[in-house]
């Protein structure tokens, strides 16, 4: 079992979440900005934060920064899940491991998951 921060709109997070747990996934979800930062900053182990571009008060790319700035989360897998290209490299010099852009398969989740999450 692995487990994983999702953080996204509440009506992408419900499906993304429910996704993942049939694939014997713990998620934690989390769907505005001071829930993401508190996660995020918290102890709670993680295998993968997954995220989209746009997260309820905040954004992606400052959250990936976030998260990266944070000693116990510099190995954690981030994969960002974006709108458009247009912000894929700056989520990736700020830390993400990961950028898929919208629309994105189911196939290609997977695989950037399983990528990034031995």
């Amino acid at each position: 079992m692995k487990s994983m921060l999702l953080i996204e709109s509440p009506v992408l997070a419900k499906v993304f979440a429910e996704f993942f747990e049939k694939l014997d996934w713990t998620v934690a979800v989390c769907t505005s900005r001071d829930c993401a930062i508190s996660q995020v900053a918290g102890s709670e182990p993680y295998d993968l934060i997954l995220l989209s571009d746009h997260v309820p008060g905040t954004n992606g790319v400052q959250l990936v920064r976030f998260i990266r700035s944070l000693e116990h989360r510099m190995m954690t897998a981030v994969v960002m899940v974006a709108g458009s290209g247009e912000v894929t490299d700056e989520a990736k010099a700020a830390g993400a491991d990961e950028v898929l852009v919208k629309p994105v398969n189911v196939s290609t989740l997977i695989w950037a998951v399983d990528k990034h999450v031995s």
